[in-house]
């Protein structure tokens, strides 16, 4: 009866310690998840934020870039600007 009692012992730690593991597992996971998704997040505000100047044509330029516009390490051909307010007026409908 007590070998009996000792295996059961045995097998309930080792139920125990399974499931805590899988436990301390799933919130490792869960953390490392959430961190890609701030750091992707952080990225698209990054590049939306980048776009939109654009568009709307207020990123700063450098004197020395000319015709172009720096955006993280890259250079994007920007044509220059007769006028600082862009003109949207080609993409309106008429109707």
């Amino acid at each position: 009866e007590l070998h009996y009692s000792n295996l059961l012992l045995r097998i309930k730690i080792r139920d125990h310690s399974r499931k805590s593991l899988e436990i301390s597992r799933s919130k490792r996971e869960k953390k490392s998840i959430m961190i890609s998704v701030v750091i992707i997040t952080e990225l698209l505000v990054e590049y939306t934020t980048a776009l939109a100047k654009l568009t709307a044509g207020i990123l700063p330029r450098r004197q020395g870039d000319g015709n172009f516009v720096r955006i993280g390490g890259f250079s994007i051909y920007c044509p220059p600007r007769s006028s600082p307010i862009p003109d949207f007026s080609a993409h309106l409908v008429d109707f």
